[in-house]
C-alpha cells in the first residue's frame, strides 16, 4: 500500500478507526520510521445528515488535525437532498458523494494515495450484506484493500484492536449515534445478526468471512482477467451509448465465463456495476436463445437482435434534437439538463502519468483549449481533427467510420474551443488539443450522466 514518501490524504470521520488509521501513520512518519516518513494531509467530509451533531464531528476533526499540524481539507454536501428524485439510499448517496470528494481532493492536492479507516470487521459485515443481497463471487470478495488510489490500511485489523489502540495512544474518538440505529441495514447485521451467528453457529466467524473474502478476491481478480479477454474477442462495437456483441460467440462460451462477460459488458458500458445484482445478469444471459427477446437492467436495456446482443444506455430523449449550446465552468460543474449530463473541469499542472482507460474523460492543453468551453450538439458542416488520423474529416464521416447509430449523432456532445471541436465527448479528442512535451497546463474534463457519481 506504501512504500515510503507517499503524499497521503487520510479520510478521517472523527470515530475510532479513522482517528486510530491517521495516528498510526503519523507514528510511522516519526522515531524509528523515519526513513519512509509519509506526508499526510486529514480530510473530512461533512454529509449534514445529523445537524449541529455533524457540525460539531468537522469541528473535533479541524482541531485534533491542526494540533497534530497536518493540512486538513473540508468537504460537504447535503445529501438528503441529493437523494431527492434518485432512486438512492442515504447510505448510497452519502458513499456516492464522500468518494466523489476525496477523489477529487487527491488530485487537486496531488495526494498518492487515500487511505480509508475500514477494518476487518467492516469487511466480515460487507460479506454478510453481500451476501444477503444475493451478491455473487465478486461481492463476496467484499472491499478490495487497495483499489486506484484508495487503500485501506486497517482491513485485517479487528475493531477491538483498533478501539484498544485508541487507548494505548490516549485518542478521545467521537462517537456517532446513528451507527446503532437499527434503521440501517448494516446496522441490524453488525449489532444483531452476526452476534446471533457467533453466539449460537460459530464463535469464529468473523475471521472466517475475513478469510473467505480475501480467497475469494484473488479468484475473482482472475477471472476478471479472463472476461475482459473473452470479452474483446466478442466485441463488434463500442461506444459511449452502445455496446454490441456476437451472440453466437457469446453462447459457445461455458456459462459461468459468460456470465462474466456480460457483467464486464455492463461496466465497460456504465462503468460501474453499482446496482447489478445476479438477478439482472441471469435475466440478460437469458435472453440470448430467442431473437427479439430485450429485457431492462440498472442503467440500460438489453435486447437479442439475432447475431448481435445489443446493449445501450437508457438515453435522455427529448422531444426532438437539442440545438442549443451551453457555456463550461472552467474550472467547475456544469449541468447539461438537455443533453442529460454533468461535466466537471479541473486545471492542474501535470499530466497523469498513466492515462485512466476512460472514455468520459479527457486531457486537453488547457492553452490550446481555452475558455469560453462551448457544449453543443452536431450542426450541418462540422469538422474535425480526430486524434491520430491524418487531418480534418466532416465530422459525418468521423460518426460512420465509427458506426455510430444515426439515432445517437444528433445526441452526441460536443466540446467546443474557439470555434475547433476539441473533444467528440466518450468518442475522441482533438489532434490539436492533445497533450505535448510542450504543455505546461492541462485541463481535465469529465462528463457523467447527470444523477451518476463519478
Amino acid at each position: 500500500m506504501l512504500s515510503g514518501g507517499e503524499r497521503v490524504l487520510v479520510a478521517v470521520s472523527g470515530g475510532p478507526d479513522s482517528l486510530a488509521l491517521c495516528q498510526a501513520l503519523l507514528n510511522l512518519s516519526k522515531g524509528d520510521h523515519k526513513d519512509r516518513p509519509y506526508r499526510l494531509l486529514v480530510g473530512h467530509f461533512n454529509h449534514h445528515l445529523r445537524g449541529a451533531e455533524s457540525d460539531a464531528d468537522a469541528a473535533f476533526v479541524t482541531r485534533w488535525a491542526r494540533a497534530r499540524e497536518l493540512p486538513f481539507l473540508l468537504g460537504e454536501a447535503d445529501v438528503a437532498a441529493l437523494t431527492q428524485g434518485q432512486r438512492l439510499s442515504i447510505e448510497e448517496a452519502a458513499r456516492k458523494a464522500r468518494y466523489a470528494w476525496l477523489e477529487g481532493a487527491a488530485e487537486e492536492t496531488g495526494a498518492d494515495r487515500v487511505a480509508l479507516g475500514h477494518t476487518a470487521d467492516d469487511q466480515a459485515e460487507t460479506v454478510v450484506l453481500n451476501l444477503l443481497r444475493g451478491a455473487g463471487l465478486d461481492g463476496l470478495a467484499g472491499m478490495p484493500p487497495v483499489r486506484g488510489k484508495f487503500i485501506r490500511p486497517l482491513i485485517e485489523i479487528t475493531r477491538a484492536e483498533v478501539e484498544a489502540y485508541c487507548r494505548s495512544q490516549r485518542l478521545r474518538p467521537r462517537q456517532d449515534p446513528s451507527n446503532r440505529e437499527r434503521a440501517y441495514l448494516r446496522n441490524r447485521v453488525r449489532h444483531d445478526l452476526l452476534p446471533l451467528l457467533e453466539r449460537e453457529y460459530q464463535s469464529n466467524l468473523r475471521p472466517m468471512l475475513t478469510r473467505l473474502s480475501k480467497l475469494l478476491r484473488e479468484e475473482s481478480v482472475h477471472l476478471r482477467e479472463l472476461a475482459e479477454q473473452s470479452l474483446a474477442a466478442v466485441m463488434i462495437q463500442h461506444d459511449l451509448e452502445r455496446i454490441c456483441l456476437d451472440t453466437p460467440k457469446l453462447l459457445a462460451l461455458p456459462a459461468p465465463l459468460r456470465r462474466r462477460v456480460l457483467r464486464e459488458a455492463v461496466r465497460a458500458l456504465r462503468g460501474e456495476l453499482t446496482a447489478l445484482e445476479f438477478t439482472h445478469v441471469h435475466a440478460l444471459d437469458s435472453i440470448l436463445a430467442t431473437t427479439g427477446k430485450q429485457v431492462e437492467l440498472p442503467g440500460l436495456w438489453a435486447r437479442n437482435e439475432g447475431p448481435h446482443l445489443v446493449l445501450t444506455v437508457v438515453p435522455f430523449q427529448p422531444s426532438e434534437p437539442w440545438r442549443g449550446e451551453c457555456e463550461l465552468a472552467v474550472p467547475g460543474v456544469t449541468e447539461v439538463p438537455e443533453l442529460g449530463m454533468r461535466f466537471e473541469a479541473v486545471l492542474t499542472d501535470s499530466a497523469p502519468v498513466e492515462y485512466p482507460d476512460d472514455r468520459w474523460v479527457a486531457w486537453l492543453d488547457a492553452k490550446r483549449a481555452q475558455p469560453p468551453l462551448i457544449v453543443r450538439t452536431w450542426r450541418p458542416g462540422d469538422r474535425f481533427y480526430p486524434l491520430g488520423a491524418p487531418g480534418r474529416m466532416k465530422l459525418h464521416d468521423f460518426f460512420v467510420n465509427l458506426k455510430l447509430p444515426r439515432e445517437q449523432r444528433g445526441q452526441t456532445a460536443l466540446v467546443i474551443s474557439q470555434g475547433e471541436i476539441a473533444w467528440v465527448v466518450g468518442l475522441r479528442i482533438s489532434e490539436c488539443h492533445k497533450l505535448t512535451t510542450r504543455t505546461r497546463r492541462v485541463l481535465r474534463l469529465r462528463a457523467e450522466r447527470a444523477g451518476e457519481a463519478a
